[in-house]
């Protein structure tokens, strides 16, 4: 039945759509979703080694005995809540199972005392793209403390990301050409993403549904998972991650640089000393390219990408705090002690 609201969402229930694209129109703007609960607990199979979990769904083609399992990892304890590691085996390409297969990573989270229940499961997809999954420090704010109440987390490290198998400049160093790489990048795309997802629910959930929510990028999975998977969600929860229906990116960049404009307008406004610190970085920048500790150049345009931050909450303080101290400050040195004059000779006797 109805369950305690959350306020802020927008929700769509997917148990109304006849087909992967008709009929997708949202049903609620407010409140948790009504939810079956599961009949099985991840805790239910043995909590260690190897599980088999062949998918019967639209992964199809990649049920192969020798890969079609998972591996429950490291447990670990927060004040209220217990983290398990869950590791999958999926294709890199889900058109060819026989080629290379990739580790997928989630972090299931539940409430202490919990553990064996038999809540509703809950996805969680991050924004980006290339954000792997928040890391749990705390039970007690934020939507992961509302969630907790009534259903079992899994945080996915979308491939690509975090802990499953990674993207990154060393590893797309091993491809000898930008087309090979291209290729390569292709599977890490929203399409793949979502057939992750529908592997692990095959293999975790025993094709049972499930609430998803996803962060700005997410919310666009979200998309895709309505589109190619309807009848796996529960239901879907989006914040600030609706793609536009009816206008054109150019549109929407369009509205995105007059708020941009606007947000600087109001930085300055409230730190009016930063208008001279941050044209004197642009200057110096301009002409001295600092080198980054994580490889690449500090440039002014590199820098002025910092207003990004302006988005969120406490944007503005964060980038008002690393401007004032941007430039080192030269070390105080201490005063050298006087040097007393040398002792005059001892008369000769």
């Amino acid at each position: 039945k109805a369950s305690k609201r959350v306020r802020g969402s927008t929700c769509a229930r997917s148990d109304k759509l006849p087909s992967p694209i008709a009929g997708m129109q949202p049903r609620c703007t407010s409140g948790s979703p009504r939810h079956v609960p599961r009949r099985h607990s991840p805790y239910d199979r043995s909590n260690s080694g190897a599980h088999s979990g062949h998918s019967t769904g639209s992964a199809g083609s990649v049920n192969r005995q020798t890969q079609g399992q998972y591996r429950r990892g490291e447990t670990s304890y927060l004040p209220g809540m217990t983290l398990t590691d869950l590791w999958f085996d999926c294709p890199l390409d889900y058109n060819n199972p026989k080629g290379e297969w990739i580790k997928v990573f989630v972090r299931e989270v539940v409430s202490t005392g919990r553990e064996r229940s038999n809540q509703p499961a809950l996805l969680y997809l991050e924004g980006g793209p290339g954000f792997p999954a928040p890391r749990p420090v705390s039970k007690s704010v934020g939507w992961l403390h509302r969630s907790l109440e009534e259903y079992r987390v899994y945080l996915l490290d979308e491939r690509g990301t975090g802990n499953s198998t990674p993207v990154t400049h060393e590893t797309l160093s091993h491809f000898p050409s930008p087309q090979q790489q291209a290729a390569y990048l292709m599977h890490f795309r929203a399409d793949s993403i979502i057939r992750d997802c529908e592997r692990i629910r095959s293999i975790l959930l025993n094709q049972e549904r499930w609430t998803v929510l996803g962060q700005s990028y997410g919310g666009f999975l979200i998309m895709r998972y309505l589109s190619e998977a309807p009848h796996a969600l529960e239901a879907a929860i989006i914040t600030g991650g609706l793609p536009p229906l009816q206008r054109s990116a150019e549109e929407v960049y369009r509205a995105t640089f007059r708020r941009v404009m606007e947000r600087n307008r109001r930085f300055y406004e409230r730190y009016p000393g930063d208008v001279k610190r941050v044209q004197d970085i642009v200057r110096h920048l301009h002409y001295n390219p600092t080198p980054l500790p994580s490889g690449g150049l500090l440039t002014a345009r590199r820098f002025l990408q910092l207003g990004m931050g302006f988005g969120m909450a406490s944007g503005f303080e964060y980038t008002h705090y690393l401007i004032e101290q941007a430039f080192l400050t030269p070390p105080v040195l201490p005063t050298p002690a006087p040097v007393p004059p040398p002792a005059a000779p001892a008369p000769s006797a």
